[in-house]
């Protein structure tokens, strides 16, 4: 099975994510008492998800331009004076 690239480098923000949030929650856990004993390992997976859902979000919404190609009225000026 051929991995695809863009694939795996758009996964890996997420894994380091799991990481760095298994590194934390044993810190976290020793200020505060643990009210649920949820497993570290779930919490991690549910912030990287979390974090996944959100830049899924915001790159949904964000505004399609092109380089180099003018919008609006702007790009008609020239039609409408001759």
């Amino acid at each position: 099975m051929k991995l695809d690239k863009k694939l795996v480098l758009s996964t890996v923000p997420y894994v380091v994510i799991f990481i760095i949030t298994l590194q934390v929650i044993p810190q976290v856990t020793a200020l505060f008492p643990d009210p649920l004993p949820i497993d570290d390992r779930l919490i991690a997976l549910l912030a990287s998800i979390i974090i996944k859902i959100v830049v899924y979000v915001k790159g949904k919404n964000a505004k399609k331009y092109r380089k180099g190609v003018e919008y609006g009225s702007a790009r008609w000026k020239n039609s409408v004076l001759n």
